[in-house]
C-alpha cells in the first residue's frame, strides 16, 4: 500500500515559518529513512536522516526522498515534536562522554541522529501518537477519535486539543496533544499510544 504523508504533514505540523523568530532557527523535525524487516526480509538498514526546518525544505526534497525509498523499499519516517539545535548540542556533549567511557566508540557516528530522537521541545503543541494498527476508515477511527475529543472537552486533556489522521501501511496513526490517557486504556487496553514516536511520511508500497 503506497502511503504520501508530505502534505498532510506540511500542513499540520508547525514549521520554522509559524515560530516566533528567537526559535525558528533552533527548531527542526528529524527524517528518517530505513528499511524494516517485515518489507524486506533482512536486516534493517538506516538510508539517511534529514533535519527539517521549514515546509519549503521538506516539500523540495521530496523526490529525492521517494526516490530513496522506492530505491531501498524503505520507509520515511518523520518525527512529530520539534527538537532543538542548542538543547541538542549540549546533550551531545553527555552522551558522547558516555560513549567513549563505555568504549563505544562507533556510536558516536550516529550521535546526532541519536539525541535528536531522544530529546524534542515542541512545547504547547506537543504531539502524540495513537497506533491504530489495522484501522483504516474513517467508521473505524470514529471510536477513537470521539472519545479523545470528548476527553479533551470535558477537561481531561488541552481544551483546543486537535486529532490530524495519518494513514499508515498497515492502518492510522492518530496524532493528538496531550490527555489523560487513563479512561482511554480502560477502554481500549491494547491500542498502543507513543509520547515521543515518529509517524509515517512516505512508503512506495
Amino acid at each position: 500500500m503506497r502511503v504520501d504523508n508530505f502534505d498532510l504533514i506540511a500542513h499540520s505540523l508547525l514549521f520554522s515559518e509559524d515560530l516566533a523568530p528567537e526559535i525558528a532557527g533552533d527548531r527542526f523535525y528529524m527524517v528518517q529513512i530505513m528499511t524494516r524487516t517485515k518489507d524486506t526480509g533482512e536486516k534493517p538498514r538506516h538510508i539517511r536522516t534529514l533535519f527539517v526546518e521549514s515546509r519549503e525544505y521538506l516539500l523540495f526534497h521530496k523526490d529525492m526522498i521517494v526516490k530513496l525509498c522506492e530505491m531501498f523499499n524503505a520507509r520515511a519516517y518523520i518525527s512529530v515534536n520539534r527538537s532543538s539545535y542548542k538543547t541538542g548540542a549540549l546533550k551531545m556533549l553527555k552522551e558522547l562522554a558516555d560513549i567513549l567511557e563505555n568504549g563505544n566508540y562507533k556510536g558516536v557516528l550516529s550521535l546526532p541522529e541519536t539525541v535528536a530522537g531522544k530529546y524534542t521541545c515542541a512545547g504547547s503543541d506537543k504531539k502524540w501518537v495513537v497506533d491504530l494498527d489495522g484501522v483504516t476508515t474513517d467508521e473505524g477511527r470514529w471510536p477513537y477519535i470521539d472519545f479523545i475529543m470528548n476527553e479533551y472537552n470535558e477537561g481531561r486533556g488541552k481544551p483546543n486539543g486537535e486529532i490530524i489522521v495519518v494513514p499508515t501501511p498497515n492502518g492510522s496513526h492518530l496524532l493528538v496533544t496531550p490527555f489523560d490517557v487513563r479512561n482511554f486504556k480502560k477502554r481500549w487496553p491494547d491500542i498502543d499510544i507513543h509520547k515521543d514516536n515518529p509517524t509515517v511520511l512516505y512508503y512506495g508500497g
